[in-house]
């Protein structure tokens, strides 16, 4: 019997591979980039009137997007409706608990997936009332809104126009900012069910309407943008629990305040849309944030459809779809009711240039072990 040696790939065709498999991805993400923008969601009867102003979470014990509060079409006034949106129905449920929250809007919230419920904080009872700052904490589970009584009564002061997030691997809300009697805050909060505590009078300056979000892979609130009295601010801020540290890459978006942002996990990416500058007037630009635990990068998404330009609109990561759902907001001087879902397209999650070789090298293997091959001549 005699009996060939195996086949093997030349090192010309290997080479060949690996570069087109590397091209291959790369094209691929860069195709994505340019296509991964936003799709509208056909409105539905019921759902919330025009409004901007609210506050929006994800309840992902429950799969459905937690809608309270804001500012109506139809008014200057804020109102206390509780709507939840279930992304796999696309579809509005009001509810109607016993007990809600008085009507307020530029309030924050927070999903504490630790205890399944909501956080509601502060916020304005109405524009046209002076000193219409409130400091309540109200939490829902789903079936009704129940007011919470600090330990020892020690609660964050009075303001609206803050930023609220769970922070998933110490347990606490985390609370920045915002406006108080024509102030403007920088101190750092954190809620843990039961207590209030203060953690940071440092770090970022006195501002209200930033963005916020928490990443869960790196246990770090990143926070962008918002404004005080004079200026808007384009910078980036990552809070570890302990410390505020400035992670401003050399190029993001212009300094704004209203933006709204959410971290999509399944991207592994931040999204930010919209927001507002006393010089460029109301974006519609969509911009991602690229976390790697210590440094960043913002990237502008290129998108041929896209909401109108706004701000004080509402936006989670709806973990039912893996989209970020945007609802509402202020689009010139009117409000709005349309949602939209991002991103369109699917995405492919980010690869490093090593995760492009180890890809390449892994097909090249596998192409080998297929190609090799005996032969064998019985005589």
């Amino acid at each position: 019997m005699n009996r060939k040696g195996p086949y093997i790939v030349p090192t010309r065709a290997r080479i060949l591979y690996i570069v087109v498999s590397a091209v291959f991805v790369q094209g691929a993400m860069t195709v994505n980039a340019q296509v991964s923008c936003w799709e509208p969601v056909d409105p539905t009867d019921p759902q919330p009137g025009a409004t901007s102003h609210h506050a929006m979470v994800y309840d992902s014990h429950r799969d459905v997007a937690v809608l309270f509060g804001g500012l109506i079409v139809d008014s200057y006034d804020a109102y206390n409706e509780t709507w939840e949106w279930n992304c796999a129905t696309r579809t509005w449920v009001q509810r109607t608990p016993d007990t809600s929250p008085p009507p307020r809007y530029a309030h924050a919230m927070a999903y504490d997936s630790a205890r399944n419920v909501v956080v509601l904080f502060g916020g304005g009872s109405s524009p046209a009332l002076p000193g219409n700052e409130l400091n309540d904490t109200w939490e829902y589970d789903g079936t009704t809104w129940v007011q919470r009584s600090p330990c020892g009564g020690v609660v964050p002061g009075k303001r609206f126009a803050h930023a609220m997030v769970f922070d998933s691997c110490r347990g606490v809300t985390v609370l920045f900012g915002g406006h108080d009697a024509g102030n403007r805050l920088n101190d750092t909060w954190e809620w843990d069910g039961t207590c209030w505590t203060e953690r940071a009078q440092t770090g970022p300056a006195q501002r209200e309407y930033p963005a916020m979000a928490f990443v869960g892979d790196c246990c770090k609130t990143i926070m962008f943008g918002g404004q005080d009295a004079s200026q808007q601010f384009g910078d980036t801020w990552a809070w570890d629990g302990a410390n505020w540290t400035n992670v401003s890459p050399t190029t993001g978006p212009s300094p704004r305040y209203g933006s709204g942002m959410s971290h999509d996990s399944f991207c592994k990416t931040f999204v930010l849309f919209g927001g507002a500058s006393s010089v460029g007037g109301h974006f519609d630009e969509t911009w991602e944030f690229g976390w790697d635990c210590a440094a960043g990068a913002w990237t502008q998404r290129q998108c041929q459809l896209a909401p109108a330009a706004r701000i004080h609109t509402g936006m989670v990561f709806d973990e039912t779809c893996n989209k970020t759902f945007l609802f509402g907001g202020l689009v010139g001087a009117d409000r709005t009711d349309d949602a939209w879902l991002y991103p369109r397209e699917f995405c492919f999650p980010a690869i490093s240039l090593w995760g492009v070789i180890i890809l390449a090298l892994s097909g090249l293997t596998a192409a080998t072990l297929v190609l090799q091959r005996k032969r064998y001549t019985i005589t």
